[in-house]
C-alpha cells in the first residue's frame, strides 16, 4: 500500500488516494444515516400512543421528517427493522408521550426540541447529519481527482 521509495514524490501519491475516494466515505455515511433516520422516524409514526400525532404534525410542519417517515414506511415490512425502529422511538420519545398527548399540535416542536435522553439526542444529531452528509458528498464528488488519459483508446 505504501510506496517503496522514500521522498516527497512518493508520499504525495497517498494524498491523491484520499482525495480520489473521499466521496465514497461521505456517500456511505449518508446512506447509513438515511437508513437510520428512515427506520426510526417510521417507527415513531407507528408508536401506539403518539404515532398518529407525530405523523400529522410532521405532514404539517416538518417536510424532512415526513420524508424519513415515508421512506421508512417501505422498510417497515422487514420485521427486524420494524422492531428496531419502534423500540428505539419508544425509548427516545418516552419522556414526550404525556406532553404530546396533551398538546398534539406541538408534536413536532416537542420532538425536535430540547434533548430528553441519550437516544433522543442521537436521533436529533442523525436528523441533521443526513442533509449535511449529502452536501459533503456532492462537494467531494465534484472535486474528486480523475484519471487523465493521454493516449486515445484503440478502436
Amino acid at each position: 500500500m505504501w510506496p517503496a521509495r522514500s521522498g516527497k514524490a512518493a508520499w504525495n501519491r497517498g494524498g491523491n488516494v484520499l482525495k480520489r475516494y473521499l466521496h465514497w466515505f461521505f456517500l456511505g455515511a449518508f446512506l447509513l444515516t438515511l437508513l437510520f433516520d428512515a427506520v426510526v422516524w417510521a417507527g415513531a409514526a407507528r408508536m401506539p400512543k403518539i404515532g398518529e400525532q407525530l405523523r400529522i404534525s410532521a405532514r404539517r410542519e416538518a417536510p424532512l421528517t415526513m420524508t424519513y417517515m415515508t421512506v421508512g414506511g417501505v422498510l417497515m415490512t422487514v420485521p427486524i427493522l420494524r422492531d428496531y425502529g419502534v423500540n428505539y422511538a419508544l425509548e427516545a420519545f418516552e419522556p414526550l408521550i404525556a406532553p404530546i398527548r396533551d398538546k398534539p399540535l406541538l408534536a413536532m416542536e416537542l420532538a425536535h426540541g430540547e434533548w430528553r435522553n441519550r437516544k433522543h439526542r442521537t436521533l436529533q444529531w442523525m436528523h441533521l447529519a443526513g442533509p449535511l452528509l449529502l452536501i459533503a458528498w456532492v462537494l467531494t464528488y465534484s472535486r474528486r481527482s480523475r484519471k487523465v488519459h493521454f493516449l486515445p483508446g484503440r478502436r
